[in-house]
């Protein structure tokens, strides 16, 4: 295994794609697959909201969505079909702009099947990227995504660019010991996007590509950008020795929630 990374210095040039080619994510029928199941937990909320909570994403959505009249518009890092924008307007009332940064191919497909929801908007990363001022004040919201970028590192460098006025980074796998990884993950199809109350799911094994950056280089990245963490949680989740991948070469991985507020 080994930790891979581009030179932070190169970002203005850089294509962000958000995933690497052989991915799950950049199949049109997985990306259908997600939207399907999103569209179905849309047309129940209540019955398969508890399915789709937990402690970091409660606390990572309140601190992002609330109080209501500050932010106006939520950037959803990853944010497949919109699932944690139905469960933010359920749960906390809110009903402002949400746009989820993407793939090509999630994108293309919201598109072809013609998926529309007030307020909710996609877009890519390099779009969303390529603008050069925003408007709105904002906040940054990555539920377990970011280490399925290609460079996780230079993605957060580049997003905390844009000023975000608060940060939620939730359910993610970070290094907090030795050095960082570059592995496959490989999941059943029904694992992925809104967990429904069905008896059967699709078994079918899909994979990605997953990049483990070392948290005391997040950090250094929300310091050099003037944010202060104000929550920082640190737990055993799926990425940990005991439970998917062995060895780590010395590596230790936890799961991590960090909210963060920009102080200038």
């Amino acid at each position: 295994m080994t930790w891979w990374r581009r030179d932070l210095n190169d970002r203005e040039s850089r294509d962000f794609n958000l995933r690497d080619s052989q991915n799950a994510y950049n199949e049109e029928e997985f990306q259908s697959y997600i939207l399907d199941k999103t569209q179905q937990f849309r047309s129940q909320e209540k019955k398969h909201l508890h399915k789709n909570l937990t402690t970091s994403k409660m606390a990572g959505l309140a601190f992002v969505s609330l109080p209501l009249n500050r932010t106006t518009h939520i950037i959803d890092l990853g944010g497949g079909a919109g699932l944690d924008f139905f469960v933010s307007r359920e749960i906390f009332g809110f009903d402002k702009k949400w746009t989820c940064l993407e793939t090509d191919v999630m994108c293309d497909v919201i598109k072809k099947k013609n998926f529309k929801e007030r307020n909710l908007r996609f877009q890519t990363l390099s779009e969303f990227l390529g603008r050069r001022v925003e408007k709105d004040a904002f906040a940054l919201y990555a539920n377990s995504s970011l280490q399925y970028m290609l460079d996780p590192i230079a993605v957060l460098q580049s997003l905390l660019i844009k000023k975000p006025e608060k940060v939620a980074i939730i359910r993610t796998p970070f290094v907090v010991s030795g050095a960082g990884l570059k592995i496959l993950q490989t999941s059943i199809m029904s694992k992925n996007g809104p967990q429904l109350n069905t008896i059967n799911g699709d078994k079918n094994e899909i994979s990605m590509s997953v990049r483990i950056e070392p948290l005391p280089k997040i950090k250094e990245v929300f310091e050099q950008n003037h944010y202060q963490i104000m929550c920082e949680n640190i737990q055993d989740g799926s990425f940990t020795r005991k439970k998917r991948f062995s060895p780590f070469e010395g590596s230790t991985i936890k799961t991590v929630d960090i909210l963060a507020r920009r102080i200038d």
